[in-house]
């Protein structure tokens, strides 16, 4: 059997020379100035770890051995010149060698290749002494992260993506506007249209062309002068104005008796974005108010090695915990970052508005069986004809006397003027918030109301 060892019969290998290179560095204190030598050595082996690699990302490690080798002697050196701010002219000199990029030695930020698929870059570099007695040798260790792309990224701090998602209470009022047909009603006065002849026949076209209304409207009444025995209804078309926004808090109490049965006593133009819509005066009346308390799950980074951003214990999270460590605060030991939500209460105010374009008012016809007379028991009396001494409706006058040339319609309504409903419209459109919706230039904090 062969005696000898694998290693007696293997090629001696070629010597490699490892670059020893001298570096000067100049540095300043003020007025003065002195010069460092720098010799640096590259050395690869070292006790210290050279590559870790996992499933993430690889790291290396290079490490450098830089001696001072200043001459102390000269006439001219930085001892003398710096005194007692030696050592700190030194670091200062170590830092300006590495972070110049005139050396050998990989500057922070910078990109190795270390035959990976991806980008190494170097995140961090140490600099200290090879032993408490050698004071003029350095040893400086570069630390390399493998990256996914050629830009430096910190990520010893956990990051999360920030939410472009907006809460409810930042978000602008929602505005819907319909109209519908009622059941019919007498309002007394009507937009006249061409009579019909009751010997002759009409088909559909003729009828919506005799149907068409102009001009002003008028009293409901017969060619003599007098109302229908039974004044006839009139479907119409009203509208509904409804809005509903969210807010974070309630701004206090509110008079919901100064809402009901009041109608807008100016002109209000809502301008949402640029779309105006325009109530006059005495169109637009509030039927509806309704306050809903609601809840938002704000999102939060739960960030690893913290503690639960919402205080959360593990017997909170968690079954099967101990009853010590079910009430100690959970801590996220999963390397990754969870979402956790915040639950935040909120109210949704809705309100609705009934808009009619010729106001909420009725006009009934000022006539009557009974007039006004001092001189009468009861402060009355009956009206007759003259001939028969039979009732009769006649017209009166606003003193309740009969007479035959006034023709009086009384006016009554169930609403009554208000600057509240405008107040209303208002907070469901601030004319500040606490994000930017849109810029000066967009026209955003202009009033809404007008």
């Amino acid at each position: 059997m062969s005696t000898t060892r694998p290693s007696d019969s293997w090629a001696t290998m070629t010597k490699t020379e490892l670059p020893v290179v001298d570096y000067s560095v100049t540095v300043t204190d003020g007025a003065k100035s002195g010069t460092f030598i720098f010799r640096i050595r590259k050395q690869p082996s070292s006790t210290r770890t050279i590559a870790v690699l996992n499933t993430s990302y690889e790291r290396y490690t290079l490490t450098f051995l830089v001696e001072d080798v200043t001459d102390y002697d000269a006439t001219t050196n930085p001892l003398k010149t710096f005194d007692t701010a030696l050592t700190t002219m030194i670091i200062k000199a170590l830092r300006t060698l590495i972070v110049g990029g005139v050396s050998m030695i990989p500057v922070p930020g910078a990109q190795i290749s270390f035959g990976s698929t991806s980008f190494s870059v170097v995140d961090t570099v140490d600099i200290a002494q090879t032993t408490d007695k050698t004071i003029d040798v350095f040893i400086v260790t570069c630390n390399i992260k493998e990256t996914t792309t050629s830009a430096v990224a910190d990520d010893e701090v956990p990051k999360a993506s920030r939410s472009d998602e907006l809460p409810p209470w930042q978000m602008p009022a929602e505005v819907t506007f319909d109209s519908q047909t009622t059941e019919g009603m007498a309002l007394g006065f009507a937009y006249p249209v061409e009579d019909l002849d009751g010997a002759q026949t009409y088909d559909n076209e003729s009828l919506r062309k005799k149907g068409l209304a102009s001009g002003g409207m008028v009293a409901v009444e017969n060619y003599a002068k007098d109302p229908f025995a039974s004044p006839p209804s009139f479907s119409k078309v009203n509208g509904t104005l409804r809005i509903s926004k969210s807010f974070l808090r309630g701004g206090g109490p509110v008079d919901l008796s100064s809402l009901q049965g009041t109608v807008n006593a100016e002109k209000i133009a809502l301008s949402i974005e640029g779309a105006i819509l325009v109530f006059p005066a005495g169109t637009l009346s509030p039927t509806m108010m309704q306050v809903s308390p609601k809840l938002y799950k704000m999102p939060i980074a739960w960030l690893p090695k913290t503690k639960h951003p919402l205080n959360k214990t593990y017997g909170e999270l968690f079954y099967g915990y101990s009853g010590t460590t079910a009430n100690k605060v959970a801590v996220n030991r999963t390397g990754q970052i969870i979402i956790v939500n915040k639950p935040m209460r909120y109210i949704e105010v809705s309100a609705a508005f009934t808009f009619r374009p010729e106001g909420f008012a009725v006009w009934l016809a000022n006539r009557g069986y009974r007039e006004l007379d001092s001189a009468s028991a009861d402060g009355g009396k009956n009206i007759t004809d003259d001939k028969s001494g039979t009732l009769k409706e006649a017209w009166l006058t606003k003193e309740g006397k009969k007479t035959a040339d006034d023709r009086i319609w009384r006016g009554f309504t169930m609403v009554k003027s208000s600057s509240s409903v405008d107040s209303l419209l208002k907070e469901f459109f601030p004319t500040s918030n606490d994000f930017t919706w849109a810029t000066t230039k967009d026209n955003f904090g202009s009033k809404v109301t007008q």
